[in-house]
């Protein structure tokens, strides 16, 4: 195709030498003119791509000349023979490990010229892709990735009208499988504890010692699947859930593995989820008191709301010792975020609390001395003898005084008959039981010790 030849006509005539112009026609469209020479000769050269053509003389005549047509003649145009080319294929790198890239390059030559074009690749015989061959008679094909096994490529220029087509040599790559990368797995849970019914966050980070791993995280809760959710580009993956009834649980996430990273479980988190209700607090646990005296004390109680708890509460002493009273100011209190307080006022009085001591039954305590009565007669007896031998000295009202006043240390000291003399212990100690009820069925206590001295 595109072959170079020259037409050429004669014109002759019977008398003289013709002149002027010869045009020449290819299957009746002109090619081109030319002048007739002092030979009568015209010619043209032209290049004509690869065919059949039909061509054809017209002389233009002149005023002395006629014109004239040559007879067709038939001129057939072959197609040059297509240059030779060679194709070599290049796999690089060879051998790899799965999960690389890998690149083809094939290069297309020739004796002569500039093969143009497209390469095809071959991969276990089927095509792959295909690539333009550049100006230095290069076509490239990247692979992402390649899974473990034996591969064998090859390349196929399609060549042209001028070049011809070419197979490359087959090429064996190797792909060896990938030894996973060790990875370490963290779970935190957010927030914890956490209120029944609150939404909590589970968050798991992945991490290698090379490379970010992808691939999902489970989540478990004794054992138990409760969802799972993708890493994202940072290693990371979030899983938000609603709070399980209230306990404790034990979390862990558990990491999929993925993209060669070796799977992994995290260390487990103790959750706990909480009943809504109140946290009960003394400013001091214990007061002392002495009998005999009326007094006043004043102790904080704190409310503090745990699970998210909001409601109202009122709060009260469940049955207070005798000869004590407690009130609270304010008598009711209403929590909606942050611990509330309130003030209890105990209050004791003297002479109550004499005579409840008075009317207590006497007890011996396993350190107090016990003395018989029947001891105790003989001080008596000696007063008798003394204010006996006395009695003239002393007046009658002296001597009745003092037998009353043996009289009444004798009974005091017998313990009213019981025939024992008992000394009564130093202190006692109640426990006040303070009640908190209200809102979300809460029934609570705490005790406040009261230790009353003699």
């Amino acid at each position: 195709a595109g072959q170079s030849i020259t037409l050429t006509a004669a014109v002759t005539t019977t008398s003289g030498t013709p002149t002027g112009t010869v045009s020449f026609l290819s299957n009746g469209i002109v090619l081109g003119s030319a002048t007739v020479s002092n030979s009568g000769l015209a010619t043209l050269p032209i290049s004509m791509p690869a065919g059949s053509y039909a061509l054809t003389a017209q002389y233009a005549g002149t005023s002395t000349f006629a014109t004239s047509t040559s007879p067709s003649v038939t001129e057939t145009v072959n197609s040059p023979a297509a240059t030779a080319t060679n194709a070599t294929l290049q796999v690089s790198p060879n051998p790899i490990t799965e999960g690389q890239s890998v690149t083809l390059t094939a290069t297309v030559t020739a004796a002569s010229g500039k093969p143009t074009g497209t390469v095809s690749f071959i991969i276990n015989g089927a095509v792959l892709g295909s690539s333009t061959v550049n100006s230095s008679g290069v076509a490239t094909l990247s692979i992402p990735s390649i899974s473990a096994g034996s591969y064998t490529f090859s390349a196929q220029y399609a060549g042209t009208s001028t070049f011809a087509a070419a197979n490359s040599s087959a090429v064996t790559e190797i792909v060896s499988a990938a030894v996973p990368v060790t990875t370490t797995t963290l779970l935190q849970v957010s927030p914890n504890p956490v209120p029944q019914g609150q939404a909590v966050t589970l968050t798991a980070t992945v991490t290698a010692a090379s490379g970010v791993p992808a691939g999902t995280v489970s989540f478990f809760s004794n054992g138990t699947l409760a969802g799972s959710a993708p890493l994202n580009s940072q290693g990371v993956a979030i899983y938000t859930t609603l709070s399980l009834p209230a306990g404790t649980y034990q979390l862990t996430a558990q990491y999929v593995s993925g993209n060669n990273f070796a799977p992994s479980t995290s260390a487990a988190v103790s959750w706990t989820v909480t009943t809504p209700g109140v946290n009960l607090a003394l400013s001091t646990p214990s007061l002392t008191i002495s009998s005999g005296v009326a007094t006043s004390n004043s102790v904080v109680l704190t409310l503090t709301p745990v699970g998210g708890y909001t409601g109202t509460l009122q709060m009260a002493c469940a049955s207070p010792p005798a000869g004590t009273t407690c009130t609270f100011q304010p008598q009711t209190v209403t929590i909606s975020s942050g611990p509330m307080q309130a003030t209890m006022i105990v209050q004791t009085s003297g002479t109550t609390t004499v005579s409840a001591l008075r009317n207590q039954k006497p007890s011996t305590p396993s350190n107090a001395p016990a003395i018989p009565a029947s001891i105790l007669w003989i001080p008596g007896l000696l007063a008798a003898a003394l204010i006996g031998k006395e009695r003239k000295r002393l007046p009658r009202a002296g001597t009745l005084l003092l037998l009353l006043l043996l009289a009444g240390a004798f009974g005091t000291l017998t313990g009213c008959g019981s025939g024992v003399v008992e000394i009564l212990p130093g202190a006692q100690t109640t426990a006040l039981k303070v009640m908190v009820t209200g809102t979300g069925n809460v029934n609570q206590s705490i005790t406040l010790n009261v230790t009353t001295s003699q």
